[in-house]
């Protein structure tokens, strides 16, 4: 069952799929960096709104599955997270990422992104449809896009 959320002037149910990973997708996701990468996540994402539904860390990728509000476009979103967190990471495990990472970087350039739901194009289209047949027969109108 859908449990949509609430917004100012808006119901929503907007759901991503979001992977990313180290830069030359190196192993160090773990231990203190795992807690820590893990904190900060949930406390930016607080901060912005952002349920996070389930995720995971891996040690060479992370998986985020949230549900953003629609006054924030998931590439912002996703910007935010990876750039706060490559910052913060970076200053404190700075002696231990320095023999990885050469360069102030800490993600590689770019993520995965999939929305996620329960209703397929297929359920829209019905349901369109339904809805165009019953004005048709009120009205006794065609349909706007002929589809």
């Amino acid at each position: 069952m859908t449990i949509y959320r609430s917004a100012a002037h808006a119901k929503y149910d907007c759901r991503y799929h979001i992977v990313w990973i180290p830069k030359y997708r190196k192993k160090v996701l773990l231990g203190k960096i795992k807690k820590r990468l893990q904190e900060l996540i949930n406390n930016r994402s607080e901060k912005l709104r952002v349920m996070i539904l389930k995720g995971s860390i891996e040690l060479d990728h992370v998986h985020l599955y949230v549900s953003v509000p629609p006054s924030l476009p998931v590439s912002k979103y996703v910007n935010l997270i990876k750039g706060m967190t490559s910052c913060v990471l970076r200053k404190e495990f700075e002696e231990e990422l320095k023999e990885i990472y050469w360069k102030p970087v800490l993600w590689a350039t770019g993520y995965f992104v999939a929305t996620v739901g329960e209703i397929n194009d297929k359920v829209i289209k019905d349901y369109i449809a339904e809805q165009e047949s019953q004005e048709k027969k009120e009205l006794n109108t065609s349909s706007v896009w002929g589809n």
